[in-house]
């Protein structure tokens, strides 16, 4: 049934929105989805709208808050994925370059 009002968010929305449940339900088996999917899709489209983060960063907080043993307990909404954005990404950055160094430290060949 098509509603008259257009809905406050896009599909995309809708697709992060998917794509947190789906990861949370991955790492957490038990967990069930109790929300509104528009709600949470909204807080993606805020996320977008009001605050400027472009789906590809939002995609990549996504999954590498739920990458993280300490983050995946934390982020368990949209909502409280924007909550924390701001504080994620000193925290995402801080992983990525340990990371990064972790990699070259492993690959850098052994002086003899």
């Amino acid at each position: 049934f098509p509603s008259h009002d257009k809905a406050k968010h896009s599909e995309e929305d809708m697709k992060m929105a998917d794509l947190l449940i789906s990861l949370i339900q991955a790492n957490t088996p038990d967990w069930k989805f109790k929300g509104n999917k528009e709600a949470w899709a909204e807080h993606i489209e805020k996320l977008h709208r009001i605050d400027g983060r472009t789906y590809q960063q939002i995609e990549y907080m996504i999954r590498w808050t739920q990458k993280d043993e300490f983050w995946q307990k934390n982020i368990l909404s949209t909502a409280k994925l924007r909550e924390k954005f701001n504080d994620l990404i000193p925290k995402l950055k801080a992983s990525v370059t340990k990371n990064v160094a972790d990699q070259q430290k492993a690959t850098k060949p052994k002086m003899l």
